[in-house]
């Protein structure tokens, strides 16, 4: 049937551009977390001054929020493997809700 064919067609070109938008979403998200990274290394530390670096300030701050999420073992909006890494870089649970970044 050829309006069926249309409408596979329809969707496989919906999911391929939800495949290309998540794809950017990642690769802008390890952009920045490579930042944040090379200045922890730079300085030793993972919070930046606002005045400084406002959109990795804000970055870090939305991190923080879901983080807060991921202790809470709910749903976030970046992969577990992302968490990880931020987990990993330095960001822990100090009590609930308070999400502490570590120095080195």
């Amino acid at each position: 049937d050829a309006k069926l064919e249309e409408e596979l067609k329809k969707k496989k070109a919906r999911d391929a551009k939800l495949e290309e938008e998540q794809k950017q979403n990642v690769k802008q998200w390890d952009s920045v977390y490579e930042r944040l990274a090379s200045h922890k290394n730079q300085t030793g530390a993972l919070d930046v001054n606002k005045d400084d670096d406002e959109e990795l300030f804000e970055w870090i701050k939305k991190q923080k929020s879901i983080l807060v999420l991921y202790f809470q073992k709910k749903p976030i909006p970046i992969s577990i493997d992302q968490a990880r890494k931020l987990t990993s870089l330095g960001f822990s649970q100090s009590r609930p809700g308070i999400i502490r970044a570590s120095g080195i």
